[in-house]
Order: structure tokens, then C-alpha cells, then sequence
């Protein structure tokens, strides 16, 4: 019965002495984040109206303004992931050679962190994402597209036009 008495006195002591009292404000209201950001996006400055014509390995330089830390860039291809770029790049090299000949979209996307300093921006689980598209025209063997003549004393350059516009009928 010692035991018994032991035992139950041992843990009601162990109860009360373990009681915990918070102390101060446990509580942080965070601000929370802005519906949009400004976010700009630069492909060697050009402009996304614009086509790129490649025909040689070609070097991009991306760009990427935000007042929010930039988390993580993607580069698609066609909706597909060629590369995932961490950090700030300084770009990359587009390789026509490696892509079918014709039109190609290329998207650069970016994510970036809500800034907010709540346990979701810690674990990377709030943020912000923004995405920018090119149109891309690849043309592999561009020597075969043009023909170059000597008449009357002067070189002459005719483009062999191919590859015709959405805009340009033929007649």
C-alpha cells in the first residue's frame, strides 16, 4: 500500500510541477502579403512582341526585377523543361541544333518569396510566380536558304523564304 501511496503522490507532484505557464505575447499578426507585384522579365532586352530567329547556338542573358527575393527561375520550351535555373543566372545557351526546325515558345519563369516572414514564406509554401514568352522561329542549314549571284558587276543576295509568316500569303 506504501508503494501505492508512493507512487500517486510522486505523480501528482510531477503534474503540478510541470505546468506551464506562457508568459508575455505569444502571438505575431503578420501583414499579409499584396494580391500582385511588379515583376519584370528581360530576355537580352528583347521584346516579347518580337520574333527570335535562331540559327546558331545563341547565348541569352535573363534579367529579372521584383521587389520580392527571387526564388527560382524555369526556362520551358514548348510548355516542356529544358532547364531549371537556381538563383540569379546570368542566362544560357540556346542550341537550335537540338530542336525541330520551325515556331517555338519560350517562356522564362520566375518565383518569388511573399516576403511576410509567416511560417508558410519560411518553408517556401507562400510566394509569388510570373512568366514572360517569346516566339522562337529555328531554322537549321540557313546557307541553304539563300542564293548568292554576281551580275553587272555587283553581288547579289536573294533570301530563299522558306519559312513564310502567319501573316504572308502566297501568290
Amino acid at each position: 500500500m506504501n508503494k501505492l501511496n508512493f507512487i500517486l503522490l510522486a505523480t501528482i507532484v510531477l503534474f503540478v510541477a510541470c505546468e506551464y505557464e506562457p508568459s508575455g505575447n505569444n502571438f505575431l499578426d503578420l501583414t499579409p502579403p499584396e494580391d500582385q507585384i511588379a515583376i519584370e522579365i528581360s530576355l537580352n532586352d528583347v521584346n516579347p512582341s518580337d520574333t527570335i530567329y535562331l540559327y546558331q547556338p545563341t547565348s541569352f542573358s535573363i534579367k529579372i526585377n521584383s521587389p520580392k527575393d527571387l526564388k527560382q527561375i524555369i526556362v520551358l520550351l514548348d510548355g516542356e523543361e529544358p532547364m531549371n535555373v537556381w538563383d540569379r543566372p546570368s542566362g544560357f545557351i540556346f542550341y537550335p541544333d537540338h530542336v525541330d526546325e520551325g515556331v517555338h515558345k519560350l517562356t522564362i519563369g520566375a518565383t518569388f518569396t511573399s516576403g511576410t516572414g509567416s511560417l508558410a514564406d519560411m518553408m517556401g509554401l507562400e510566394g509569388y510566380a510570373g512568366e514572360l514568352s517569346w516566339n522562337i522561329r529555328v531554322i537549321h542549314n540557313p546557307q541553304d536558304r539563300f542564293e548568292v549571284d554576281y551580275r553587272c558587276g555587283l553581288w547579289l543576295c536573294v533570301w530563299i523564304c522558306s519559312i513564310r509568316s502567319k501573316n504572308t500569303t502566297q501568290g
